[in-house]
């Protein structure tokens, strides 16, 4: 059964798949064993095999062909329309969209999200106005990326895609984690593809999940 997973992206990110740029993504694969360049990883079988001479591994990926993800962004509550049940949500772009709740939801967001912007890991599903239909899911080291795949991760404005991509990778990571996760360390990375979906289509194929 595939599943609906939320994934978090900056507002410059959000901007790129609105505008039909981003069709990809890498997050860098976690808690590995070592970072032997030698080694080589591969997604097998719903699985993700990490084979070295000493340290075999696998790792489940974060998603699964076909599975949906709902995008969390910054966002806030606008206003509350409590006659109809109905909840404006703006986005750190400026654009809005109302969504319709039951009562308990309305208390809940009116319990919980009376001040302005909340951060993107806060977002309720419903709220979500991005969904994500996963085309592909490979792994390879970061630093693999070639200028058409960092065309395909929005990044147009460097003279040199694959290399302004470094910049925007390392902008995403914490500042104490990057001699393990940044540009320079090179890490193994899930590149996961997707298309733009609709909410009616997430909601009626998947079933809930965590990514």
């Amino acid at each position: 059964m595939h599943r609906i997973l939320p994934i978090l992206f900056n507002t410059d990110m959000v901007q790129a798949v609105l505008d039909g740029r981003k069709t990809a993504t890498r997050r860098a694969v976690k808690f590995l064993p070592g970072q032997n360049p030698s080694w080589t990883g591969y997604v097998k079988d719903g699985l993700m095999l990490y084979n070295g001479r000493n340290e075999p591994c696998c790792r489940k990926p974060p998603c699964q062909l076909g599975d949906i993800l709902y995008v969390r962004e910054k966002w806030a509550v606008q206003s509350f329309d409590l006659t109809c049940n109905k909840i404006l949500i703006v986005y750190a772009d400026g654009k809005s969209q109302a969504i319709t709740v039951n009562e308990d939801r309305m208390e809940y967001y009116i319990r919980n999200y009376q001040e302005y912007w909340k951060p993107s890991i806060h977002m309720p599903k419903e709220a979500s106005r991005i969904w994500l239909k996963v085309t592909g899911l490979r792994m390879e080291r970061l630093q693999d990326i070639t200028d058409a795949e960092a065309e395909k991760e929005g990044c147009t404005d460097y003279a040199s895609t694959a290399l302004g991509f470094f910049d925007i990778w390392d902008s995403t990571i914490r500042r104490t984690d990057l001699p393990v996760y940044g540009w320079d360390a090179n890490p193994w990375v899930w590149v996961i593809k997707f298309e733009q979906c609709g909410k009616q289509e997430g909601e009626r194929s998947v079933k809930s999940g965590k990514l």
